[in-house]
């Protein structure tokens, strides 16, 4: 039978030996030569056996429902997203009972697929429906998390006068996962340890820096601030 004990799709299958053939099988509604009944629901039956020369024989037998389909999603088995943004978060089903030889795994209402596993998931609330191709069937809810989105923010202060070199940037760095390592494009290297830090790089010509942030998952962001020098 099903998973569903109130489904009567079971069958029973009787092989006779013995006796004098052909048989006939009586399952509760006459004697037939088909040896199998079908549409049982789980409990206990009697059948009756009868040879050619008369001779009968009753066996008892039982339906028996599968079990329920069971599955989970360990924490074990989730890949968050890496970046902000991204879609690579992964996950992987764990059938704990009911399985079969036929299962089907469908993601977020999509097309069923053998894999117990998924890839290229973004950030957010999924489910999973699973299959087990005999009327049993049970959906799984997970959620893929990402990391916060690097911020740099910041403001350029221009020369004092044309050519000179008093110019200065100052970024604050939030989000991100940490350590954050710091890029200016004139060289300079900076490793932030904690969200709200605030770098200052000075002595600066007129000209355009770009500042580059690479958290510890390798999540990268860039801005670019402009040094002028006032008009003469």
């Amino acid at each position: 039978s099903s998973c569903n004990p109130r489904i009567e799709n079971g069958e029973a299958t009787i092989t006779a030996g013995g006796g004098t053939s052909p048989y006939e099988y009586n399952f509760g509604s006459g004697f037939s030569s088909s040896d199998t009944e079908t549409g049982l629901a789980p409990g206990s039956y009697l059948a009756t056996i009868r040879d050619s020369n008369g001779c009968t024989l009753v066996v008892n037998y039982t339906i028996v429902a599968s079990p329920p389909l069971e599955a989970v999603i360990a924490e074990a088995d989730i890949v968050n997203v890496s970046c902000n943004g991204a879609a690579d978060g992964e996950v992987t089903v764990t059938i704990v009972t009911g399985a079969s030889a036929f299962i089907t795994y469908s993601l977020d209402g999509g097309t069923a697929q053998s894999s117990p596993s998924f890839t290229g998931l973004d950030a957010g609330p999924h489910s999973i429906l699973v299959d087990n191709a005999i009327g049993c069937q049970v959906t799984v809810d997970f959620d893929i998390t990402e990391p916060s989105q690097i911020l740099l923010r910041g403001n350029a202060f221009n020369t004092s006068a044309p050519g000179a070199s008093d110019g200065s940037i100052q970024i604050i760095v939030s989000g991100g996962s940490y350590p954050i390592d710091i890029s200016w494009s004139n060289g300079r290297t900076d490793v932030v340890l904690a969200a709200g830090t605030v770098l200052t790089e000075t002595g600066l010509i007129a000209g355009s820096y770009d500042i580059e942030a690479t958290d510890v998952n390798g999540c990268q962001t860039t801005i670019t601030r402009v040094v002028s020098d006032p008009s003469p």
